[in-house]
């Protein structure tokens, strides 16, 4: 004995028919409970984006100013060098830390650093010629430099 599935459908269907039709008939208040409703969801939304950017920019702020730190001992280190008398290590640290810098601005990792880098690629190029055209004595990220200025 096989049973049609069309009866039981059939009544489903007219359930969910009668349940629309309920539901589309307006109540006294319905209007405002909706215009309530998508206040709260949007009042939700805001909110969980502006904290949201809140946390993100404090993170990023953060992770930018450790760079600051770096910067701080190396330059000084360099500074404390230079008034010592030993400006060859002083030139040295300022000029690991001006690489180091010119690679994020080569690859591209910043905001304006493709106009920076092209303002200085040829001023940059005449000093690594003149200065640091020694290959022997480059440090592994001086090589990965000149890797990048060669695709300029």
């Amino acid at each position: 004995m096989q049973r049609s599935m069309f009866p039981i459908l059939s009544h489903y269907f007219c359930t969910l028919m009668a349940l629309c039709r309920w539901h589309d008939q307006p109540k006294p208040h319905d209007h405002m409970k909706r215009i309530i409703i998508v206040a709260i969801v949007v009042a939700a939304i805001c909110g969980t984006t502006w904290a949201a950017y809140g946390v993100g920019y404090r993170r990023g702020f953060d992770r930018a100013l450790i760079l600051w730190n770096g910067t701080f001992v190396g330059t000084f280190d360099a500074l404390t060098k230079i008034r010592a008398g030993d400006v060859q290590g002083g030139t040295r640290r300022i000029e690991t830390l001006c690489f180091a810098s010119a690679y994020s601005v080569y690859t591209g990792r910043g905001v304006g650093s493709e106009t920076i880098a092209k303002g200085f690629l040829d001023d940059f190029r005449h000093y690594r010629q003149t200065y640091r055209n020694n290959s022997a004595e480059w440090s592994p990220a001086e090589r990965s430099l000149e890797r990048e200025l060669e695709k300029k």
